[in-house]
């Protein structure tokens, strides 16, 4: 199972807005290299109606095959400059070894960004990681040795 939803819902009546939670497996999604769009769909009934059609699904997107798109705290913390040109595989080992759980995430004090390069550029140095028979390699214009 990648997710599970509360089995019980409240949603309240004439509000175009609301909330629930959907927890994740992490683990499971990595496991699997699962990749897709879980959809929400309200389903009127006759004790129900959903409203309008606009506000009656929400797509919500799940990856444990790495980064899609190449989320926002790598430019927002210059990773380019520590880590080269960005890629999938960098990014999520560069999350992993760092702690990164934020897409919005950024480091402002630079000493922190240049250990958390340091970090990762020897774990790729210390196991030789490959993407389509590519060396991957952690390393922009900062030189680590």
């Amino acid at each position: 199972m990648h997710y599970t939803l509360p089995t019980q819902q409240i949603l309240h009546a004439g509000q175009y807005a609301d909330s629930t939670i959907i927890q994740a497996n992490l683990a499971k999604l990595r496991e699997d290299h699962a990749i897709g769009m879980l959809v929400i769909e309200l389903v009127p009934d006759e004790t129900f109606i959903a409203g309008l059609d606009t506000y009656q699904s929400i797509g919500v997107e799940m990856s444990g095959g790495g980064f899609t798109v190449q989320p926002p705290f790598w430019n927002r913390n210059d990773l380019n400059t520590y880590g080269g040109t960005y890629s999938s595989i960098k990014a999520e080992k560069y999350a992993e070894l760092n702690g990164v759980t934020d897409d919005m995430w950024r480091e402002s004090n630079t000493i922190t960004r240049y250990a958390y390069g340091k970090r990762t550029y020897e774990w790729f140095r210390n196991n030789p990681t490959y993407d389509n028979g590519v060396l991957v390699v952690f390393k922009g214009t900062i030189n680590y040795e």
